[in-house]
């Protein structure tokens, strides 16, 4: 039975999801290519890393150092979308959780393919709608399979300013969530200047100093990611994982090539939390981890 969470406002996938959702629907409106992408082919490829300095993890004297890699691949309503997540454990055996149920993994991976769709019901009221398939998994064999859906309502009430509302539904083997999202956006991102969309599950404000060179900063909040730990089967041990997260991000962009974009920044990440599960999807177990800053890289290409 759906569950509505309200403090898990995005997972990971639904923030790369919803996010795009204004983009899809503006370009509509606008009748013009999104602002955020490098080239009007119809194809991008965005790539997007970060690495975080090591964490310690609250009742222990374990530390882990984690990075990431995310991938995504658009082309007109489609796109495909890879994530990894790299684990680099210090001391894992003073972990709370090692080795004494949940065993220590080294890297996590989640792949998603989406389908989207806009269009315009009057000339100020737009609406986008998407759906996905994803499967995460630590290792090849064990994989956790599902689907999201969301759609969003968007309305042009001054020149240039649109305010959004809508639902996003997560689904898997181990949990339903429904969130809320919304918010205001003003601007184009393409025109120098200001623009900012404000809202949940992300806020973004960039200033555009001209056609070349960028800045962004925001925040997203309670990105959420699930995983089936490949553990026997036969073993007591915790059979899910659940990683959550809040992200605080600051990053300068430039544009050499009207099909290229590179971006350098910082992101501080908070509330970073670990949750087992059993095998029975109850029990939760949850350990915090602290606050730490990171390195963000970024890149988009146009085809």
């Amino acid at each position: 039975m759906a569950k509505m969470v309200f403090r898990k406002y995005a997972s990971l996938v639904g923030w790369m999801i919803i996010a795009g959702l204004p983009v899809i629907a503006l370009a509509d409106a606008q009748e013009a290519f999104p602002a955020d992408r490098a080239s009007e082919s119809g194809q991008t490829l965005e790539v997007e890393s970060c690495i975080l300095r090591s964490a310690s993890i609250k009742k222990g004297s374990g530390k882990v150092e984690v990075s990431s890699v995310d991938a995504v691949w658009s082309w007109t309503f489609l796109s495909l979308e890879y994530q990894g997540k790299f684990y680099d454990w210090e001391s894992p055996v003073a972990n709370p959780f090692s080795p004494a149920q949940e065993p220590a993994w080294n890297a996590l991976y989640t792949t998603w393919l989406a389908a989207g769709y806009s269009n315009a019901l009057t000339r100020k009221l737009h609406y986008a709608v998407e759906a996905d398939v994803f499967i995460s998994f630590e290792r090849d064999y064990f994989g956790l399979m599902g689907n999201d859906m969301d759609g969003a309502l968007f309305y042009s009430f001054l020149d240039g300013w649109n305010v959004y509302g809508g639902v996003a539904v997560h689904h898997s083997p181990f949990q339903t969530d429904v969130y809320p999202l919304f918010g205001l956006m003003c601007g184009v991102e393409a025109d120098p200047g200001w623009s900012f969309n404000a809202g949940v599950p992300e806020t973004i404000i960039r200033y555009r100093f001209n056609p070349r060179y960028s800045m962004d900063a925001g925040f997203s909040v309670l990105n959420v990611d699930y995983y089936l730990l490949s553990v026997d089967d036969a073993g007591d041990h915790d059979r899910y994982l659940e990683t959550s997260d809040n992200r605080l991000f600051l990053d300068f962009a430039v544009t050499p090539h009207r099909n290229l974009s590179l971006g350098l920044g910082v992101q501080y990440t908070v509330d970073n939390q670990l949750m087992f599960y059993s095998a029975n999807q109850q029990n939760r177990t949850s350990y915090r981890m602290t606050s730490v800053p990171g390195l963000l890289l970024k890149m988009q290409y146009g085809f």
